[in-house]
């Protein structure tokens, strides 16, 4: 989808994929994994929800730790310009007829 001159792309593809044999438990290394899955709660209390997942062929878990990986810092001057997005209007400034909702922040 472009905007513009913007490319709006949505990517689907996976950019992480976890494999067992990558990842070891008291030393030992996992050849399974994925039987069970907990996620949703942040064990560490870094503000990231975490994942565990069962390793039942050395009867454990492993807990996969989230992080951030880009701190963003947004700020909107003069705040005068600071407005609400309407997620029933559709289309845009540059697109007034387009039938989606969205809205792009460019940074720089």
């Amino acid at each position: 989808m472009k905007c513009g001159n913007y490319d709006l792309t949505i990517f689907i593809e996976l950019f992480q994929i976890l494999y067992a044999e990558h990842l070891r438990t008291n030393g030992i290394p996992l050849e399974t994994f994925g039987y069970s899955l907990s996620g949703g709660l942040d064990l560490d209390q870094n503000g990231y929800p975490d994942l565990m997942i069962g390793a039942y062929d050395v009867d454990t878990v492993v807990l996969l730790r989230a992080r951030p990986i880009i701190n963003i810092t947004t700020s909107v001057e003069p705040a005068a310009n600071l407005q609400n997005i309407d997620p029933s209007r559709m289309g845009c400034a540059k697109h007034p007829n387009a039938n989606y909702t969205w809205q792009a922040n460019f940074i720089c």
